[in-house]
């Protein structure tokens, strides 16, 4: 700044000495003209001066801002260095606490692993064109042929269940329905209270079919009127010779939410019951609730026929314990059953409001027995035992058995009911 006041001044004295000379050249040459160059020049040479004297200034202005602009960056980065030479110096360290051995085996395996896989990238590629070649099948001649395959299996799967079809529909119309036997126990004691009647069918070749083949089959063919026409007359027969040698004896019969819509089949049914009213403690009717939750006016009059005639109803397979037990009480049902994985609260569609613990005593409430069905541990008899549980059902106490020929009577062969087809 200081120089640049000085060469003003230089500028303004040159003026005035330029100006002078001009004075004294006028006085002593008696002329105007050389006054006026002298003048001019001297103004020419003050004008370039403080042009240059302005530039200087404004040069060192933008310099000024430079070296601002150059500082502050300096500090923004100052940070971020340290921060990379500690991390640096970090890394060091690290790698200087290694052994150098180590640190070559683990480069020298990162080189093998990178090379395995290289080979083995070209070894696929080599494959996949030596299969292409012995192939040589297009891509829509391989479509073809997996269609064709699924075609076969589709085929097959079709042939099966025909035959299986054939095989439960011959068993059917010979009668060749038996009956196996599971207890119902009380808890603790374990003592036979009630048995539940499970059905199977026996072909022609001795074999059995078991109930979750011929169900879906028998439904859709619309022929369990017949099979629980035919069991249950065989029920009967049974329960007359259990009761003959165990008074306190009860009998679970499923029926199945296709009979109870069947009018033909359930005016057979009710006249039966009717006839057989001296069974009515001893006899329970059962229904899954997937059945009961699909019913409509005709199935509800005919539970409501049924528990008219004194014949208590039973739920199982209840997976949902969300339903409204008091309106299933209402409509007849003494008995619920279900697994004890669900009631231990191990699995289940839909959690109960109260706790599982208080099932038990809150069904009691709306004059309910809770069965605890599919029992297979000691563990769960313990468990149950704490929710107050009396009644168990499963393979731990025993598995269904077979019922003999001689405990449903001789000289009977046929039901007294013609079962809707």
């Amino acid at each position: 700044m200081s120089r640049i006041i000085v060469t003003v001044l230089v500028a303004l004295c040159l003026i005035v000495i330029a100006t002078a000379a001009a004075l004294t050249v006028q006085r002593v040459a008696g002329t105007d003209t050389s006054g006026t160059i002298a003048v001019g020049i001297a103004v020419l040479l003050g004008l370039h001066v403080i042009q240059s004297a302005y530039q200087r200034l404004r040069d060192q202005a933008a310099l000024k801002r430079r070296m601002d602009d150059l500082t502050r960056l300096e500090e923004e980065l100052a940070r971020p260095v340290q921060q990379l030479s500690a991390r640096m110096a970090a890394v060091e360290q690290s790698l200087a606490a290694r052994p150098t051995a180590a640190l070559d085996q683990v480069l020298n395996e990162v080189d093998v692993l990178g090379t395995l896989v290289k080979h083995l990238a070209e070894s696929v590629a080599d494959v996949d064109q030596r299969v292409d070649a012995i192939a040589g099948t297009p891509a829509d001649d391989a479509a073809a042929a997996d269609g064709a395959a699924r075609k076969a299996q589709a085929d097959r799967l079709a042939a099966a269940r025909a035959e299986l079809t054939d095989r439960v529909r011959k068993a059917i119309e010979a009668g060749q329905i038996e009956i196996h036997l599971q207890p119902v126990v009380t808890l603790p004691q374990r003592r036979a209270r009630f048995y539940e009647a499970l059905t199977r069918l026996r072909d022609a070749d001795g074999a059995l079919i078991m109930p979750a083949d011929y169900l879906p089959i028998a439904q859709q063919a619309g022929l369990m009127p017949k099979i629980d026409n035919l069991v249950l007359f065989k029920s009967v027969q049974l329960l007359r010779s259990l009761a003959a040698r165990q008074k306190e004896i009860g009998l679970f019969l499923n029926i199945s939410g296709d009979s109870l819509a069947d009018g033909a089949f359930f005016t057979e049914f009710a006249d039966f019951m009717q006839a057989n009213k001296a069974l009515a403690d001893s006899l329970v009717f059962e229904i899954s609730q997937p059945a009961v939750q699909a019913f409509g006016p005709i199935e509800h009059e005919s539970i409501g026929a049924i528990s008219g005639l004194g014949f208590r109803l039973s739920m199982d397979r209840v997976t949902d314990l969300k339903t409204d037990f008091k309106k299933l009480a209402e409509r007849g049902f003494k008995f619920v059953k279900i697994a004890a994985p669900i009631l231990l609260s191990r699995t289940g569609r839909a959690a109960p409001d109260i706790a599982p613990s208080d099932m038990s005593d809150m069904l009691a409430r709306y004059g309910i027995d809770l069965i605890a069905d599919r029992i297979e541990t000691e563990a769960e008899v313990i468990d149950l035992l704490d929710y107050d549980v009396r009644l168990g059902q499963g393979n731990l106490f025993a598995p269904p058995r077979a019922v003999k020929a001689e405990a449903l009577g001789r000289g009977h062969t046929e039901a007294p009911m013609v079962a809707a087809t």
